[in-house]
């Protein structure tokens, strides 16, 4: 598993550690006890620099002062200005050790991408990727974190199934005992129009060539927006021979000079993914099966792409999915989203709702861990709930891992919705307009014409009457379920697994 191991190793996660012995490389530190785990794309002459009696270990990528990955520019800045330039990051999934000769720091991205978890009983600093490598008999498991487990099939805040070992948070900085964010996300990046965010994407795409980039293109408005706002050679699909991911997106087909759509469950099989996946996600959260499988096919496909593009959390700000719920109060607020407007739902009354099922000691320390993330920020309701979940919640706890965390075990993975200028441009927007899709037509408005006119599987494209759009999609979702050819991927693998139930 790719990352930092710091006073720990891979022995406790065997089938990942041989897993990365295909597609990673090793670094060893001389001096200390650390490992880092890392792309040997991304850095073919080693993920490490020394200046003076300073040196600089890195797992990941990173855009700093507009420059990509210029790791001896980024460590003369911390000698010469400490870690306040770390503020100075554009975008990034990454950690960072840093050996100043008398201590050694770690540093994480500012969404916490990368994901690396720190053993707080330990008398000496101690990260890893994997809880698994950090567990002790010291470490007691945490019932309240299990309950929530197996109602939400993952965590939130920072904390895993084990006492005494948490997540660490999104921009920090590790010394020693000490720990402090070195960002704050509201802040140094200023927030643009909304008509802005195709250029935010479009430059940060540009700091890769086009042939090393991958998009995987779906249905949907995320991957759509980043394709239409930068150059990209390498695409696939995937999905069932005449459902709407294979429909729609062979319109878009001819934007790349390679491109494959395939059927997710008719490629060859991994050895031993279950295995590898749950060490991964040891102590954090369920899985998904099969998504390390698919990612692994595809840099085997596509052998010059090194940067996987992701549309990671884009339809959180699109259309403000993290103030939606299941159940039926959520599916009439879907077909009636202004009652968004209307009602003003507090945060509390809507993570009640989204983490329903936890038991009640769960729900108060979720409300606390939440109160505790957001306090002091100038965000209203709807946008602290969006900032939590984005960091702290169903994105940076779950949805996280299918994306930045397997898919960067064989690519270095770019998400451009968690990039510092486009999150300073949505964070701030009206929860209530995007919810009701009135925000759509400022995002693409700059989109060229196939790209915005292109109607997704639900029926309804960027440009449309955003008042149609919640009946269209609601008589589309009837239709997935009942007209199998109609079917996405989704729905077939629970229709295949409502089948295996039966056998």
């Amino acid at each position: 598993m790719r990352g930092l191991y710091l006073n720990t190793d891979l022995s406790a996660i065997p089938e990942s550690a041989k897993f990365s012995e295909i597609h990673s490389e090793r670094y060893m530190c001389k001096h200390h006890n650390v490992e880092i785990v890392y792309c040997p794309k991304t850095w073919p002459n080693g993920p490490a620099c020394q200046l003076e009696q300073h040196s600089l270990l890195v797992a990941g990528w990173f855009i700093f002062r507009g420059e990509k990955n210029n790791l001896s520019s980024l460590l003369l800045a911390l000698i010469s200005n400490g870690t306040d330039v770390l503020k100075e990051i554009e975008a990034g999934s990454f950690v960072l050790l840093w050996d100043d000769s008398q201590t050694l720091t770690v540093i994480n991205d500012p969404f916490g991408l990368s994901t690396h978890f720190v053993d707080l009983k330990a008398s000496k600093l101690r990260i890893s990727p994997s809880v698994a490598t950090l567990v002790t008999k010291l470490h007691e498991r945490d019932e309240v974190m299990a309950d929530v487990l197996k109602a939400k099939q993952h965590l939130f805040g920072n904390f895993t199934l084990f006492k005494g070992i948490e997540r660490v948070p999104p921009a920090s900085v590790l010394k020693g005992k000490d720990k402090y964010q070195y960002a704050n996300l509201l802040e140094h990046y200023s927030e643009n129009d909304l008509g802005e965010v195709g250029s935010c994407i479009e430059r940060l795409s540009s700091r890769w060539h086009p042939e090393e980039k991958l998009l995987p293109i779906s249905s949907g408005l995320d991957s759509r927006l980043i394709l239409a706002f930068g150059d990209y050679s390498n695409g696939f699909t995937y999905g069932p021979e005449s459902s709407p991911e294979i429909l729609i997106t062979d319109k878009f087909k001819r934007c790349f000079k390679h491109y494959e759509s395939y059927e997710f469950d008719q490629i060859p099989t991994l050895e031993n993914e279950q295995t590898i996946i749950d060490e991964m996600a040891f102590g954090t959260l369920v899985p998904i099966p099969n998504l390390l499988n698919n990612y692994v096919y595809v840099a085997n496909k596509f052998t010059c792409a090194t940067a996987f593009f992701d549309g990671y959390l884009g339809d959180v700000f699109q259309r403000a999915t993290f103030l939606t719920f299941k159940g039926l109060k959520g599916e009439l607020l879907k077909l009636f989203p202004m009652m968004y407007s209307i009602t003003s739902f507090s945060s509390e009354t809507l993570l009640k709702a989204r983490y329903n099922g936890i038991n009640n000691e769960a729900l108060q320390r979720l409300i606390a861990d939440y109160n505790e993330k957001t306090e002091g920020l100038n965000l209203d309701d709807y946008q602290k709930v969006t900032y939590y979940e984005f960091l702290y919640g169903r994105g940076g706890r779950y949805a996280i891992f299918g994306s930045n965390i397997l898919a960067a075990q064989v690519f270095s993975v770019v998400s451009p919705f968690a990039s510092r200028r486009v999150f300073a441009s949505y964070i701030k927007q009206d929860y209530a307009d995007a919810v009701k899709y009135k925000l759509l037509k400022n995002v693409w408005q700059r989109a060229d014409e196939l790209f915005k006119n292109t109607k997704v599987e639900s029926g309804y494209s960027p440009m449309c009457n955003p008042v149609l759009i919640p009946p269209m999609q609601l008589i589309y979702r009837v239709l997935f379920h009942l007209i199998p050819s109609r079917a996405n991927y989704g729905v077939k693998v629970s229709r295949a697994n409502r089948k295996k139930g039966k056998l």
